[in-house]
């Protein structure tokens, strides 16, 4: 027979090997809490928005006080460089402010953006 503990560190390893860690956020944020949707899992590039309104996209905060050209900002360097970005997901905490979530939604819409997701937790 197996020991038990042979078993416990081939699961362990299994795991380690198999499992996937998901990256670090950069804001903390509590999502809104939604009924609907779908969960998905394809990795789209992230904007997350805090409570105070701080808004930060690829590790840089962004100012939506001034004309900020999201066109640069989406094409970026990386694998999103060539084709730009048609399909992004907003992280807004739930104390953020509306208007300003729906004005970054416009101003990601007149930059070309396609799709956009809204993480919720249910």
């Amino acid at each position: 027979m197996i020991p038990l503990i042979n078993i416990i560190l081939l699961l362990l390893i299994f795991f380690m090997i198999v499992g996937r860690i998901a990256p670090a956020t950069e804001l903390v944020v509590q999502a809104p809490v939604s009924d609907i949707g779908e969960r998905h899992t394809e990795v789209s590039p992230v904007i997350y928005v805090g409570p105070g309104g701080e808004v930060r996209f690829r590790g840089q905060i962004v100012d939506l006080e001034g004309d900020h050209d999201w066109n640069a900002s989406l094409l970026g360097s990386g694998a999103d460089h060539a084709a730009g970005v048609h399909s992004l997901r907003i992280h807004a905490d739930r104390g953020a402010e509306a208007r300003l979530v729906v004005g970054l939604l416009k101003d990601l819409r007149g930059a070309g953006v396609e799709t956009v997701e809204l993480v919720t937790e249910r």
